[in-house]
């Protein structure tokens, strides 16, 4: 199989509302659209800046990645990505190409994409909500809404300068909901003892408290927070895996898609984490419908215990995320599409108030 042309959409999609972050604030967000045809059919992939600029991602297409795929016979996915994964680019746009490959494959084998990537026959996936830190009030009523449709966990971002505020949130909330936390890396060694004051209420991890290329550091803290600690940020490579695997202090793993490359190696984490008794789950923060549903994908493949933490993309863009795959119950679980592929057509219409550029190739 040859991809015989590759189709490169620039959007910037405006936020329905700021949403505050660790980091900052979120107003808006560039992506990078994916369209390669090849024997008649067409297979779609997402990529957006995680760990560098937009444009660094459009030079590693256009650069690289482009005239690699064009050049490129292949027959199986793992053919594609072992060759792909050595290219010189950053993980994010490596992703979506293979995103895009999966899709492809996926529906010349007529199989749903869940299924192609696990071999598992369908089974719902729990889901984790993402939310931000609003004022008090908005914040109260948005968990105690989830809890009444029947959501188990939900996330929440916590910084330095908002635990006292989570603490008001949490002495007032009655919802029996576990909270996953959310630092995005914002702790040191010389504040972490603020967390302290989440003890008594039911936390269920806490993800990424110190930055990435400080996490080795918790083994300092030790277990005086007594609250699980996940990695996600950190999480770039399998020898970095190999270490967090291997760390008493480390409880589970959180697995971002586009920050490993695609969805063949974050199946391979996943499935590593698990041989080695460390929980893991996946991660879908800020994308798309497109690459939403391909994360979701992965589901069947985390541990079932855990839930998939993720962004609703109707509920954060303007546009509702692009296609209408995303079948989210009320209580958060996810019906996973029959139809081959990722699930549904991109509609490219609903793209047109947002796209920048769009590219051919051959």
């Amino acid at each position: 199989m040859r991809i015989e042309k590759i189709t490169l959409i620039q959007l910037k999609v405006p936020l329905i509302r700021p949403f505050q972050t660790g980091h900052g604030v979120l107003t808006e967000k560039e992506f990078i659209l994916l369209k390669i045809s090849s024997e008649g059919l067409t297979g779609w992939g997402e990529a957006s800046p995680e760990t560098v600029p937009f444009q660094d991602i459009v030079l590693d297409y256009k650069r690289n990645l482009i005239p690699f795929a064009l050049q490129t016979p292949f027959e199986k996915i793992d053919d594609f990505s072992s060759r792909l994964s050595v290219m010189k680019a950053g993980p994010e746009a490596r992703a979506g190409l293979e995103m895009a490959v999966w899709d492809l494959l996926a529906r010349k084998e007529g199989q749903p994409l869940f299924r192609f990537l696990s071999g598992r026959r369908f089974q719902p996936v729990r889901t984790a909500r993402i939310l931000d830190l609003k004022d008090e009030a908005a914040s109260l009523q948005a968990v105690e809404n989830l809890k009444k449709a029947g959501h188990e966990e939900v996330v929440l971002k916590v910084t330095p300068g908002t635990v006292d505020a989570l603490v008001a949130l949490f002495e007032k909330s009655r919802a029996g909901i576990a909270f996953i936390l959310d630092a995005e890396g914002t702790f040191s060694k010389e504040n972490i003892g603020l967390l302290e004051k989440l003890k008594k209420y039911f936390t269920k991890f806490l993800v990424d408290p110190f930055p990435p290329e400080k996490w080795e550091e918790i083994a300092s803290v030790g277990n005086t927070l007594n609250i699980p600690v996940a990695l996600k940020d950190a999480v770039t490579d399998v020898l970095q895996l190999e270490k967090i695997v291997k760390s008493r202090f480390i409880n589970l793993v959180c697995i971002d898609p586009w920050r490993v490359g695609g969805l063949s190696a974050a199946r391979r984490y996943l499935e590593m984490a698990a041989g080695n008794s460390k929980p893991g789950c996946v991660v879908s923060q800020f994308h798309l419908g497109l690459g939403t549903a391909q994360a979701l994908a992965l589901g069947p493949v985390q541990t079932e215990a855990l839930p998939v933490l993720m962004t609703r993309p109707e509920e954060i863009f303007v546009e509702d995320g692009l296609m209408d795959a995303l079948k989210i119950q009320s209580d958060g679980t996810v019906k996973l599409p029959d139809e081959p592929g990722t699930g549904a057509e991109v509609d490219e219409n609903r793209l047109t108030h947002f796209k920048i550029l769009e590219e051919e190739y051959w």
